[in-house]
């Protein structure tokens, strides 16, 4: 059984997807050797059946859903607080994990957010970055307003240029990694959080959005190994930064207002911000003015 169980834990899918329901696991498990009858490493039925004797042993529902998020120690964090809160959030259900977070949002943009929370985190976790460092972003790019636009075209939550969008969507294609908006109707409803079918096509523009956007951060964050300057890259552009870095500039100073404002709702969202930084107005502000 000690082998079978590590067999399992060397299983691709299980490993890039552990967030997914355990259900994939029976379909690796049951299909997987039904197409491969001539490979030796497939599972027969007694191996099978051994499994999931284990499983219903410990517990295991493998046909539940993943109640929690599950963000491993591999997180790009956008500071060391995120860390702590997050691995004190990891025993919570995913709507208190939410409410955690919504619960540190200003009153009157919370409903908003509360309906592009569960996107925003799934999305988060999928890339594994920082939740409350997007949460940020899409405060300070949209005020969590979908439709926003800027003057210049960026658009949506996280303010994607249009060029841009089309090239991270077909660095993403070109990887085989399905987006999430591209999902079947019925795979997207869990994480569609009060959407209904109705507002599917408005839902998919979100999704689409915020992931393009969230896997451009974190490229940003590969690319500079920091995740000030990737903040400022996604504002400034990565070829400014790499400019600024080469001339000896200084490229995340204090006196930067984008990250400025990302660290401001950043400090609010994990509930760190000095109290100074409740007198900013919660009216007055206009997030598309840099």
């Amino acid at each position: 059984m000690k082998n079978l169980i590590e067999k399992i834990s060397e299983i691709p899918a299980i490993s890039l997807f552990s967030t997914f329901s355990l259900s994939v696991l029976l379909v690796v498990l049951v299909l997987f050797p039904a197409a491969s009858q001539h490979n030796e490493d497939a599972y027969s039925s007694k191996e099978i059946e051994e499994i999931l004797v284990y499983f219903e042993a410990e517990g295991i529902d493998l046909l539940e859903k993943s109640k929690k998020y599950n963000f491993s120690e591999s997180v790009i964090y956008f500071e060391s607080v995120s860390y702590t809160k997050i691995r004190e959030s990891q025993h919570l259900e995913k709507e208190d994990f939410e409410k955690r977070i919504l619960d540190n949002v200003f009153s009157n943009i919370r409903s908003k957010a509360s309906r592009l929370i569960r996107p925003i985190i799934h999305l988060s976790e999928k890339y594994q970055v920082d939740p409350y460092w997007i949460m940020a972003m899409v405060w300070t790019e949209s005020h969590f307003n979908h439709e926003a636009k800027s003057h210049v075209g960026a658009a949506g939550l996280m303010q994607v240029m249009p060029k841009t969008r089309r090239y991270l969507k077909r660095k993403l294609h070109k990887k085989g990694i399905e987006l999430e908006s591209e999902k079947s109707w019925s795979e997207i409803q869990e994480i569609a959080n009060g959407f209904n079918k109705k507002e599917e096509k408005q839902i998919r523009k979100i999704l689409s959005n915020l992931e393009l956007g969230i896997y451009y951060i974190k490229n940003l964050q590969n690319r500079f190994k920091d995740s000030h300057y990737a903040t400022v890259a996604y504002n400034m552009g990565p070829t400014w930064v790499s400019r600024s870095i080469s001339s000896g500039e200084e490229v995340a100073s204090e006196s930067n207002k984008y990250l400025a404002k990302i660290k401001r709702y950043y400090g609010i969202l994990t509930g760190t911000a000095q109290s100074s930084l409740f007198l900013v107005s919660q009216h007055n502000y206009s997030p598309y003015q840099y």
